[in-house]
């Protein structure tokens, strides 16, 4: 190269017919003290770099500014002091592109060793390096998103696995172990309907399918953990296509078993004061500030109006001057929580008929604690104040209507002492009424309840009440109490109190249904212990007296472990003993102000209050530990309890009620894995 140009000293002809035909841009620079001038430039550079013929004999920085000149010019005098060939890469701004270069600069060196030329070929590879860049992002962008799915995969809260084209477990998070109970090489590679219970295949396998079609769908399905139980699960299934082939599908799945038990409770209870609603005799509805929300079958029945129409007119069936001023009046002490008893009314029905009522307003909170409505309770009482009146004008009248009426009717002096009791008394109490006369009425109330009745006393007397009506207890002749519903009178002769009329029906049945409603809703049937619902009401409020008081609270979450093979062995009367003698021996290693409770299946919860460090829980649990030691007899059996415990402690490990809850139950895992009759205090590892 060096003989041949030294040979045509740059014939500007000769270079146009070797260096046009490249493709690549070509550049021959002299050699000068003060710089580089430009001698040739091919077409290809002139094209690509906007250049004409006039920049030669120019100097470089004449041609090219800024770093890029300073730069050049390094590169320049590296080849020339070197009298080696120089490469680089350099990045080149043209209008609204960027030109990637890469750069050969061959200095030309004469025959006394001096370097008079530079050649400089520069090959464009501005669309390899846009490729490469390319290639790069989106490999990185790829191991980004297989860090992002392994991330959502191995840290999900919930259950996620893998499944292949047969559904067989290809890959599982740490939940599903955790969860199912079974090592992670017993589960990969058997298909999903090994861990599902016979009479659930044909559900997963219609939502399997379906899935393979490309359709993401979601369902519920019980399935079997390794000891035995059985667990609802909400599954979601995605499947996994690739180039419009179907590989597999990801699942993810949430164990909603108590989600499941506590919304079956809940419309247990509901359809049970549903029954009561439906088919109670009194008048029963909902209502709001002004406005009512709802009301019972008899309540159609006592007034005549529907629940269309008493919805658009509230105040149809108030008596009175002003109906909807009382109607108003009457939510402001509900609203405040307050509970309104023994309230006696007057109200009309469609047909404009006067009906006399006892009522009782009860506030209703929804799950905030927050008044919603307020339920109202009527006890139609007509038919009691009429037959008052009628005794008022005529003593044959009197006797007439309390020789035939159901409910006891006692007249009783100043002194209390009964002067005159119905029949029904014999009925009702099982005494004669010859009996009761000349006894004080006070003989035959409850030693608890006399407060009660000396109110209402006091009340009358005083003239602040006309009548009244309370429940107290009264002793039977049979030994036994039974609950009353009274309403008290006065009688006035020449402007003061000459007797009273006491009119008095038998609740016992009704307190007993109403107490029952009552439990249902709050306790457990078969322990009589308090239920999952009246368990978290505790809790809400032991966590936030051991804010105020600075103490700690545990959680402790209890499992009778045995109680599978107790079934099994005994039959499910022997296990239904077993939980009943699991709840007695818990609470009687529980302080008062300490809760336990059953709170699902044969899982066990306590509450231990007031404590100054985790060693009072830990007390606690190893008591109940030594006191499922001694067996239990079961016709003539001796049958051993165990149990394992899991310990969590508020402050000490959450704040948080449902987080408490999740350690806890943690803690218990972590005990039943040992199966022992153990406990377990948390730990967060």
């Amino acid at each position: 190269m060096e003989k041949f140009l030294n040979s045509i000293p740059f014939k500007t002809d000769l270079l146009d017919s070797i260096f046009n035909m490249i493709h690549d841009l070509v550049y021959i620079m002299r050699v000068e003290e003060d710089g580089f001038y430009y001698v040739f430039i091919n077409n290809a550079a002139k094209k690509v770099m906007n250049l004409q013929d006039d920049v030669l004999g120019k100097r470089l920085d004449e041609v090219v500014y800024g770093e890029l000149a300073t730069d050049l010019n390094e590169r320049y005098k590296q080849a020339v002091l070197s009298k080696s060939i120089v490469t680089y890469e350099d990045r080149v701004q043209i209008q609204n592109s960027t030109f990637i270069g890469e750069t050969v600069l061959n200095p030309i060196i004469n025959e006394d060793g001096t370097c008079q030329y530079v050649l400089a070929i520069v090959r464009d590879i501005t669309e390899r390096r846009k490729k490469e860049e390319l290639l790069r992002q989106t490999k990185d962008e790829l191991e980004s998103n297989q860090k992002r799915l392994n991330s959502l995969f191995y840290n999900n809260p919930d259950l996620v696995f893998e499944l292949d084209v047969q559904s067989r477990f290809v890959k599982v998070n740490s939940n599903v172990i955790n969860v199912l109970g079974y090592q992670e090489e017993e589960i990969l590679n058997q298909p999903f309907s090994t861990f599902v219970p016979p009479g659930e295949w044909r559900t997963v396998m219609v939502h399997f399918h379906k899935n393979v079609d490309g359709q993401n769908n979601e369902f519920y399905v019980w399935v079997q953990k390794k000891d035995g139980e059985k667990i609802l699960l909400s599954v979601k299934n995605i499947p996994i296509i690739i180039n419009g082939s179907y590989e597999g599908m990801y699942g993810i799945a949430k164990d909603i078993t108590r989600e499941y038990l506590a919304d079956k409770e809940l419309r247990e209870t509901k359809e049970e004061l549903q029954t009561f609603w439906n088919y109670t005799v009194d008048p029963v509805f909902l209502f709001q500030k002004g406005k009512i929300l709802k009301v019972n079958p008899a309540f159609e029945k006592t007034f005549g109006f529907t629940e269309e129409e008493i919805k658009k007119e509230p105040t149809a069936f108030i008596q009175g001057d002003d109906p909807i001023n009382e109607f108003t009046t009457l939510w402001e002490p509900l609203s405040l929580g307050k509970e309104l008893t023994s309230i006696e009314i007057m109200r009309r029905t469609k047909t404009g008929k006067v009906l006399e009522f006892l009522a009782s307003y009860t506030p209703v909170f929804d799950g905030n604690g927050k008044i919603t409505s307020a339920t109202a309770f009527y006890k139609n009482i007509t038919d009691y104040n009429q037959s008052e009146r009628e005794l008022r004008s005529s003593e044959e009248k009197f006797k007439i209507i309390t020789e035939n009426v159901f409910d006891i009717i006692l007249l009783v002096n100043s002194s209390l002492n009964i002067e005159y009791a119905s029949p029904s008394t014999q009925e009702i109490l099982g005494y004669d009424p010859e009996e009761l006369i000349g006894r004080k009425v006070t003989e035959y109330i409850h030693p608890d309840d006399m407060n009660t009745f000396n109110q209402v006393l006091i009340d009358v007397f005083n003239k602040e009440k006309n009548a009244l009506i309370k429940e107290v207890r009264s002793f039977h002749k049979n030994g036994k109490w039974i609950w009353m519903e009274g309403t008290t009178k006065a009688v006035e002769k020449d402007g003061k109190l000459h007797q009273l009329v006491i009119v008095a029906r038998d609740i016992s049945q009704r307190k007993l249904q109403r107490d029952t409603f009552e439990k249902m809703a709050f306790y457990d049937f078969l322990t009589g212990l308090p239920n999952r619902r009246y368990f978290n009401d505790r809790l809400d409020f032991a966590l936030e007296n051991a804010k105020k008081l600075k103490k700690k609270v545990a959680v402790m979450l209890i499992d009778c472990h045995k109680l599978k093979k107790i079934n099994d062995s005994f039959g499910h009367d022997a296990g239904d003993v077993a939980i009943k003698e699991m709840g007695m021996r818990l609470e009687s290693c529980i302080c008062e102000q300490d809760t336990a409770a059953r709170i699902g299946g044969d899982e066990f919860g306590v509450i231990v209050t007031d404590l100054e460090s985790a060693d009072g829980a830990i007390e606690v649990a190893k008591r109940i530990l030594r006191s499922l030691e001694t067996p239990f007899t079961y016709r003539k059996r001796k049958i051993n309890l165990e149990a394992g415990i899991g310990i969590a402690i508020f402050p000490d490990h959450a704040t948080e009620k449902n987080r408490l809850f999740r350690y806890a139950d943690k803690a218990l895992y972590r005990t039943k894995e040992r199966k022992e009759n153990d406990f377990t205090l948390y730990r967060p590892y």
